[in-house]
């Protein structure tokens, strides 16, 4: 992120807009990861949260899924459930801990659309490599 500040020094970012962690997988990790990464990037670039992002149906975990099915596991997932924004927010970054296909970030995008806030792009904490074999599972 740094480095996106410093090759756009006019870049204004509104909030960053953290992606939700599901709740069973907070508990599997014993804590919410992507919270602690959201803070911090905060306080080092004085940028506010708001956690506005939640999710309007149950979603599968997406380890096991190839990318088609990541695709349809997201289809109109997320929602804005904070709407005083709505139409008022520009540039807000989105955050995420690890983009595989890009499925989440797009569904958040939209939702953040149709609630007429403007994404201005992602940070994340991983890059993954590309899926393979359609299974969505490493080949080894």
């Amino acid at each position: 992120m740094q480095k996106l500040l410093l090759r756009e020094p006019n870049l204004q970012i509104f909030a960053l807009v953290p992606i939700p962690s599901r709740p069973q997988a907070v508990r599997t990790r014993g804590r919410d990861f992507l919270q602690v990464i959201t803070q911090s990037l905060s306080a080092k670039f004085h940028i506010p949260i708001i956690p506005i992002l939640g999710y309007s149906k149950k979603v599968k975990d997406q380890s096991g899924l190839n990318s088609e099915e990541r695709w349809n596991n997201l289809n109109d997932s997320l929602v804005v459930k904070d709407r005083t924004l709505a139409g008022k927010a520009q540039g807000v970054l989105l955050v995420d801990d690890l983009v595989t296909t890009g499925a989440t970030l797009l569904a958040a995008e939209k939702a953040l659309n149709q609630a007429g806030i403007r994404a201005i792009g992602a940070v994340t904490a991983c890059v993954a490599q590309p899926l393979r074999y359609g299974s969505g599972r490493a080949p080894f």
